[in-house]
């Protein structure tokens, strides 16, 4: 293998890395294989004098920082196209009304939910309020007849109800 072979095998390993990485790995690995040259090997003998490619990427990537390796697999792939952009612009007739309808829909479920909720807070205040009215009023109504022996008419203001009872 020469050092034109070398340096592509290796470079092909390290794509994981940035660019700039590579870059410099591939310059070290370049000035190490001429040094070798400049000693008197041949271009074969010196990349053959190196370590194996595998333990060689392996190594770089190791060490490699972390930060370096996570921005470079977190940095956006593309941006926004011109077509897409035309797409965006051409087509906001259609998407635009029917998001606005979605969030008016998710609007109206969210306020429909809570009259419900108001509604049977409203409904269970009312029996437990009529049921206490009516408890006391069965037990006035009960006391006044049992205590006047006749006709008695009734008007309770809280209920607005008029009754008319007789006794036996």
């Amino acid at each position: 293998m020469n050092k034109n072979e070398f340096l592509s095998a290796l470079s092909g390993k390290l794509a994981t890395l940035p660019q700039a990485e590579i870059q410099k790995s591939l310059e070290f690995y370049r000035e190490s294989i001429e040094e070798r040259i400049e000693e008197g090997m041949t271009e074969v003998e010196a990349v053959a004098s190196l370590e194996d490619l595998d333990i060689i990427a392996e190594r770089i990537i190791y060490e490699t920082p972390l930060p370096v390796l996570m921005k470079e697999r977190m940095k956006p792939k593309g941006g926004m196209t011109i077509g897409i952009v035309v797409l965006l612009i051409l087509g906001f007739p259609v998407w635009f009304p029917l998001l606005l309808a979605f969030g008016i829909s998710i609007a109206a479920i969210y306020i429909a939910i809570w009259s419900i909720i108001i509604s049977l807070y409203a409904v269970v205040n009312l029996l437990i309020t009529l049921s206490i009215d009516s408890v006391f009023l069965l037990i006035n109504l009960s006391l006044n007849v049992f205590m006047s022996g006749g006709i008695i008419n009734i008007n309770i203001p809280s209920s607005y109800i008029f009754f008319m009872f007789t006794a036996p």
